[in-house]
C-alpha cells in the first residue's frame, strides 16, 4: 500500500486552488511557520484569488 506523501498534498491543494474562484481557510495566518495550509494560502494569494481566514482559536474572520 502505497502512502501518500507531501508531495502528494501539495499537488492536491493545487489542484484545489486552481480550481476555486475563493479559498476559505482555518489558518492563523502565522507565516513563521512552514505548513501545508500556509503554502496553499501563499499559492492562492500568487493566483490572485479571494480568501477568507478563520482564526483557529478566535473565530476571527478576515479577508484578503
Amino acid at each position: 500500500c502505497k502512502q501518500p506523501g507531501a508531495v502528494s498534498y501539495k499537488r492536491r491543494n493545487y489542484y484545489m486552488v486552481d480550481q476555486a474562484n475563493i479559498l476559505l481557510a482555518v489558518y492563523d495566518n502565522d507565516r513563521s511557520l512552514r505548513s501545508g495550509t500556509g503554502v496553499t494560502v501563499n499559492y492562492a494569494r500568487k493566483k490572485g484569488l479571494l480568501i477568507i481566514l478563520i482564526h483557529p482559536d478566535t473565530a476571527m474572520v478576515s479577508n484578503e
